[in-house]
């Protein structure tokens, strides 16, 4: 592999560890561990990741995130502890893809993705744009009682499903 490609490896690897670290773990790790994928002698240091104890770990905090995910007040809990833990686990995860020789391309890989990873949880657990003041605006206009020029006529339809038609009053 050239460095292009390791590059686009690490910072792949990166940006999914920030926002599915266990999951991106368990799935590369499984991926090697039923040889889906060979590694090239350069990378052979990913092997830890076939481990079964790291397997069983990362699939264990796969399940954790995911029901986490959907308790709302656990779900803040969790990305707050993971700012540390998915940046650190994202840069590590790509310092492990690079030549380990280098030292000054273990500190830019490092940095770069760390920081893609930080940038990925980042946008992963921003607070999602709130529909609540458009849904509560709709509400109120429905939740009110009708206004005395308009109310509903449904009593000439002929049809079993009844038209909704707007008279004014009489």
């Amino acid at each position: 592999m050239g460095i292009v490609e390791l590059l686009g490896l690490a910072g792949s690897v990166s940006l999914i560890s920030g926002w599915r670290l266990y999951l991106t773990v368990f799935v590369t790790g499984l991926a090697m561990r039923l040889q889906w994928i060979s590694l090239p002698e350069n990378l052979q240091m990913l092997d830890a990741l076939a481990n079964p104890w790291v397997l069983a770990i990362s699939a264990l905090g796969a399940v954790a995130e995911f029901f986490a995910d959907k308790i709302l007040w656990l779900d803040s809990i969790w990305d707050t502890i993971h700012t540390a833990i998915r940046p650190l686990g994202g840069a590590l995860l790509a310092l492990a893809v690079v030549d380990a020789g280098d030292p000054v391309w273990q500190v830019v890989v490092f940095l770069l993705g760390g920081g893609a990873a930080l940038m990925s949880h980042s946008a992963k657990s921003a607070p999602a744009p709130s529909s609540t003041p458009v849904r509560n605006r709709s509400a109120t206009r429905w939740s009110q009682p009708a206004r005395t020029s308009q109310r509903a006529d449904c009593s000439s339809s002929p049809s079993p499903i009844r038209s909704l038609r707007w008279s004014s009053p009489q």
